[in-house]
């Protein structure tokens, strides 16, 4: 943590943000020692899928992503162990890339069924807590003007409050840029 010296008596401010490593929240102690009891299982992986239609600038997407995980340290962190305890990991920089699964290739009838078998897939795959990163992002692209992303993330991470809350800055910063 960075103390601010403010010159008064008043207790110093602490950016946790800027902080290497931090103690487990009560929740993420629970889930971090479920996911010790049941490793590789993608039982507490979180995800949502948005259908985009319309033009879409793939490399803004992929831009305004990452300026999410810059932003958002939960999307930079990991989980190890020191002296027996369970750490958050707070990586300083981390890219996060954007699979991108060109399905125009299919027949039009089988392109939607494949991206949620694909999909589907891709939200089992489990998470590796202490390599990280333990947040995934893949676009499948249908037509020319229509994609499926699909965000998946590791319930430690995030809850479903907060991804709505990802989701609308996600938007948010696509549209800006």
């Amino acid at each position: 943590a960075k103390l601010q010296n403010t010159g008064s008596t008043q207790p110093s401010t602490i950016r946790h943000e800027a902080r290497a490593t931090a103690p487990l929240s009560f929740t993420q102690q629970r889930f971090w020692f479920l996911d010790q009891l049941e490793q590789g299982h993608p039982l507490y992986n979180e995800w949502t899928a948005v259908r985009l239609s319309g033009a879409l600038d793939v490399a803004v997407l992929e831009q305004s992503m990452q300026e999410l995980v810059r932003r958002h340290a939960a999307l930079r962190t990991t989980f190890g162990v020191h002296d027996g305890e369970p750490e958050q990991r707070i990586a300083p920089s981390l890219a996060v890339p954007l699979q991108t699964i060109d399905l125009q290739t299919l027949p039009v009838e089988t392109r939607q069924d494949e991206a949620e078998r694909l999909a589907s897939a891709e939200t089992q795959r489990p998470f590796d807590p202490e390599q990280g990163p333990l947040f995934r992002a893949t676009l499948f692209q249908l037509a020319a003007q229509e994609h499926i992303l699909l965000l998946t993330f590791h319930h430690i991470l995030i809850d479903a409050w907060s991804a709505t809350v990802l989701y609308r800055e996600l938007g948010a910063r696509y549209r800006a840029l």
